[in-house]
């Protein structure tokens, strides 16, 4: 995904907002291979394909090395991994995000338009605010805090402007300094 930190926000606040491109990329390996890991993160919308055969031959001390190497990326570059089955499950599935860029590049333009208000409620007394929201592209109103500091979300978890203030609004007061 091309988006990159909204100006408007970065400007306003200290607050980045990107595509989660290193998650993304690890969902949609994930997805593709139908590799264990939480059901609690749902599956990447628009979805991936399924590839046939699996994970066979992907362990999972590689696949979970490489998911934590994707949580302490800075940003949200993609992260390569050294396991060559993991590697070919990246190249095989770039076709499919690279189709699938567009649409959620749109929607991270979206939010980050519609994250003024919250940021302005945030900031009203004053202070800076370092902040962190990764746009992940999942199904469903789905968040996970990375840190004090990092918040992944869904598209639909930021849809409203009542799902927005009631998302982030704690977090940003929280993360106010100065």
């Amino acid at each position: 995904m091309h988006a990159g930190p909204s100006s408007t926000a970065q400007a306003l606040s200290g607050l980045s907002l990107t595509g989660g491109e290193g998650w993304t990329a690890a969902l949609a390996v994930r997805d593709a291979l139908r590799l264990p890991w939480s059901p609690e993160i749902p599956a990447l919308e628009p979805a991936v394909p399924p590839r046939s055969g699996g994970a066979a031959d992907v362990s999972e001390r590689d696949w979970f090395a490489w998911l934590r190497q994707v949580a302490d990326a800075p940003r949200s570059r993609p992260v390569p991994h050294h396991s060559a089955p993991l590697r070919e499950a990246q190249r095989q599935v770039r076709p499919s995000l690279q189709e699938h860029e567009e649409i959620w590049d749109r929607q991270i333009a979206d939010l980050a338009d519609a994250l003024r208000d919250v940021l302005r409620g945030a900031i009203a007394g004053g202070g800076r605010i370092t902040y962190l929201i990764q746009i992940v592209p999942v199904a469903g109103a789905w968040s996970l805090d990375v840190s004090a500091a990092h918040l992944l979300a869904s598209p639909a978890a930021l849809a409203t402007p009542d799902a927005r203030r009631e998302l982030l609004g704690p977090r940003l007061r929280r993360a106010v300094t100065g």
